[in-house]
C-alpha cells in the first residue's frame, strides 16, 4: 500500500485512512431507494426489480466496499444526490 493509494481512498470517501479497509468492487449498479442504505447490484435490471416504491435513483459506476460491507465512493454519492432531486 502506498501513500498515493491512501490519498485516493481519502479523496473518494472523504475519510482519512491509515490502513486499507476498502476493497474495490468494480463497476456495479447502485440503487438508492427511500431512506435505506445504498444497495449494489450486478445489473440495472436487478436493481429495478428490487425497487419497492418511493423516491429512488439508479446509477452505474465504480464502487469501493468498506470492511463492514457498506458501498462507498463517488458513484454512491452521486446516486444519493440523484435520489434527493
Amino acid at each position: 500500500m502506498n501513500i498515493g493509494h491512501l490519498a485516493e481512498i481519502r479523496w473518494q470517501t472523504g475519510r482519512v485512512m491509515t490502513e486499507p479497509k476498502l476493497l474495490p468492487a468494480g463497476t456495479v449498479t447502485i440503487l438508492c431507494a427511500g431512506y435505506a442504505p445504498p444497495a449494489v447490484f450486478a445489473t440495472p435490471g436487478e436493481a429495478l426489480a428490487a425497487l419497492t416504491g418511493g423516491p429512488a435513483a439508479v446509477h452505474t459506476g465504480d464502487v469501493l466496499i468498506r470492511d463492514d460491507g457498506t458501498p462507498t465512493g463517488p458513484a454512491v454519492r452521486r446516486c444519493a444526490q440523484l435520489r434527493a432531486l
